[in-house]
């Protein structure tokens, strides 16, 4: 009987989220950084959002271009609604659209703009 151990299964990822432009807050690590990486692995382009660390930051933004995928670093504090507008504005700017976003707790000024 043959047994497989998960790295040796291959599932490949579906594009869904081509065409779709999704703002990830808190991307530069942690739970943030995981999001941006997989919403890139469908398809998505990502804005990566940071407030303080653009080191961190330049590096998901060049680890999803690495993959071929679109991604854009924009720095801004969420937790103030002036700035989260303004970082809401920066990336439709530069994308020309605003598909979703994905926002940790620290930032309900996003939730208030996306409704």
């Amino acid at each position: 009987m043959a047994t497989a151990t998960l790295s040796e299964v291959i599932v490949p990822v579906s594009k869904v989220l081509a065409g779709k432009v999704a703002l990830v807050t808190g991307a530069s690590r942690g739970i943030g950084r995981a999001i941006a990486l997989e919403l890139a692995s469908r398809g998505a382009t990502v804005a990566v959002n940071c407030h303080l660390n653009l080191l961190r930051a330049d590096e998901v933004r060049d680890e999803i271009l690495e993959t071929g995928e679109k991604s854009e670093v924009f720095q801004g504090d969420v937790s103030q609604s002036i700035s989260a507008r303004r970082l809401i504005e920066d990336v439709i700017g530069v994308t020309k659209r605003l598909t979703f976003s994905s926002t940790t707790p620290v930032s309900p000024a996003i939730g208030a703009f996306a409704r």
